[in-house]
């Protein structure tokens, strides 16, 4: 039977740490924001484009024979990167956005 490698062992140990047992780790990841509906929504609206993207890049380069896999990457990928983009630039617009006279450090109620 082989022995386990030391360096393997230190390395899920940390992992294991960093995932499990540290609280700063499980702070970060309960204050994470979670998307809301509208945002899921585009992201799997998102999805659908990237994958029409990609049929539609894998068709048109098809009859290139031997050129296909240097023209589908000419196709393909400035149009997935472009669409990306944009994706995220949406995705920060649709976020709910928190009251700012309520959540702001300086508020104060008057008496």
């Amino acid at each position: 039977m082989e022995q386990p490698n030391i360096k393997n062992q230190k390395f899920y140990a940390v992992v294991l740490d960093m995932l499990l047992l540290n609280p700063k780790y499980r702070l970060r990841r309960k204050n994470k924001k979670q998307f809301n509906v509208k945002q899921k929504l585009f992201v799997l609206l998102l999805d659908i484009i990237v994958l029409a993207e990609l049929a539609a890049s894998m068709y048109w380069t098809q009859q290139f024979g031997e050129a296909m896999v240097p023209m589908f990457l000419k196709t393909y990928l400035p149009v997935v990167v472009v669409t990306l983009i944009i994706g995220k630039f949406c995705l920060n617009r649709l976020e709910t956005r928190e009251n700012p006279v309520v959540d702001s450090p300086n508020f104060e109620l008057s008496p």
